[in-house]
């Protein structure tokens, strides 16, 4: 069993409403977002989730598009975080999103860069959370 690696596999079904510009009409779609990932130290085992340590995380989200029966669109996922507490981590994302503008195949859209602060209200959620059996 590899402990310091992350898999993350979420799923969400959404139910979307949209006004286009043109006729201000909303139009509802239905879709499937699955989310494949993982994130990684960029560290020892020993160290790793530890405060002031690195890691790195890749995912690829699909999204299916039940009125077209396709995948539109695709978001293809890399980063960096860091550990700057047992309390708080910082990352750097980067985003490639794929659509099929006149509803051929997959075609590269845009960048989208994000930065994310993420904060636990329970002080050693980390630790918890990718060593389990610290407690123990």
């Amino acid at each position: 069993m590899i402990e310091p690696l992350d898999a993350l596999t979420p799923h969400r079904a959404a139910r979307d409403s949209l006004p286009p510009h043109d006729t201000h009409v909303w139009t509802a779609y239905c879709r499937l977002r699955s989310r494949f990932g993982v994130e990684f130290p960029l560290t020892s085992r020993a160290k790793a989730w530890q405060p002031k340590k690195c890691y790195a995380l890749a995912d690829v989200e699909p999204i299916y598009r039940f009125a077209h029966h396709t995948i539109d669109p695709l978001y293809v996922r890399g980063g960096l975080g860091h550990v700057l507490n047992d309390r708080l981590r910082l990352e750097f994302i980067y985003y490639a999103q794929f659509t099929r503008p006149s509803g051929g195949s997959l075609e590269y859209a845009n960048n989208i860069f994000q930065v994310n602060i993420k904060i636990s209200l329970a002080e050693g959620l980390l630790r918890r959370i990718h060593n389990p059996r610290a407690g123990d």
